[in-house]
């Protein structure tokens, strides 16, 4: 007698148990990962202002030096008239200062007009020097400035850019005495 003994065909799929375990799973490396992410994302966005303006002071200084003349980098919201305040997050421009009066005139040439930073990044500078001048020679005479650069909600995410009198500047993430920065609220 011959006996055959044929299985149940398999059905491919998951149960309901192993689909929940998998949900559950999933929601618990979200809750923890999406963070991360949005501080990810802030942090690029913040090193991408700095490096903006870093940028434009190495233009600024380049052009100073090539054209034998006086280029100046200042706050500006509407990128032909330079701002009264301290306030670089509303874009700046970088223009040939022809006649050294610090202000631009329609006949002198912007080299660059840098936009509003990205939502949420703030930039203030130290109120005593609002404008930055590269003469001839390279330097920046004047004292010492520094760009601090806050992101809304993450006041431990601060950077500031700090420009020497010789025109140099440097990336800190603390103030003097390696103080926590200061950003508005």
């Amino acid at each position: 007698m011959v006996i055959c003994f044929h299985s149940a065909p398999r059905r491919a799929g998951l149960t309901l148990v192993e689909l929940l375990v998998t949900l559950a799973i999933a929601v618990i490396v979200t809750t923890i990962a999406v963070p991360s992410f949005r501080w990810l994302i802030l942090d690029a966005r913040l090193s991408t202002a700095v490096n903006g303006l870093v940028h434009d002071l190495a233009l600024a200084r380049s052009n100073a030096v090539t054209r034998g003349r006086s280029v100046v980098l200042c706050p500006s919201a509407d990128g032909v008239r330079c701002l009264a305040t301290p306030e670089w997050h509303r874009g700046w421009i970088v223009f040939v200062d022809s006649n050294r009066d610090r202000d631009r005139d329609p006949e002198e040439s912007r080299l660059r007009v840098h936009g509003p930073l990205a939502h949420g990044i703030s930039a203030i500078s130290s109120r005593a020097r609002r404008r930055i001048v590269y003469h001839p020679l390279g330097f920046s005479h004047g004292s010492n400035l520094t760009v601090t650069f806050c992101a809304s909600r993450q006041p431990g995410a601060a950077r500031a850019l700090i420009l020497s009198n010789a025109g140099r500047p440097r990336i800190a993430r603390t103030g003097p005495g390696r103080r926590a920065l200061r950003c508005p609220p």
